[in-house]
């Protein structure tokens, strides 16, 4: 009988990929720490996860789907504007230091197509509108569009 892998054991071993790699790098992952860490085999760990790349791709989705699911408004004035920044700015910032600088240098050089993935999430077209429309509502200055376009 094969031991099946829940939604909260998946987020477990995305934190604990995120914990050893932010501390020792994506070489130093093994299966066989996650799979103890969350408690569960290391055959079961493959039934879901073919590799730790694979892990390391299901974090950068985790990842940008969060950021994808902010919503920006410039409805309601002045502080539901800066409300909206705000939100994205925490969120961006929350999310960067739990990857650390070991885990961007590793995204960047081993899986250059994640990283672009990574990035985009944080200057997604649905900031950039945003933008776009504060500034046409005067609420953001146009000269500070390159911040918000990658």
């Amino acid at each position: 009988m094969s031991q099946a892998i829940s939604d909260e054991k998946k987020e477990l071993a995305y934190k604990q990929v995120f914990a050893i790699y932010a501390k020792y790098g994506f070489e130093k992952i093994s299966m066989d720490e996650v799979s103890a860490r969350i408690n569960i085999s290391k055959a079961t760990l493959y039934k879901y996860f073919k590799s730790k790349e694979d892990i390391v791709k299901h974090m950068v989705r985790n990842i940008t789907a969060h950021m994808d699911s902010m919503s920006f408004t410039t409805d309601g004035g002045i502080n539901a504007v800066l409300d909206s920044i705000r939100s994205c700015y925490r969120k961006a910032v929350l999310v960067t230091v739990q990857a650390g600088s070991v885990f961007m240098a590793d995204l960047k050089n081993k899986f250059p197509d994640l990283y672009r993935e990574y990035i985009t999430a944080f200057v997604h077209n649905r900031f950039q509108d945003f933008y776009k429309d504060a500034v046409k509502k005067g609420y953001c200055r146009n000269s500070y569009i390159q911040f918000v376009s990658i």
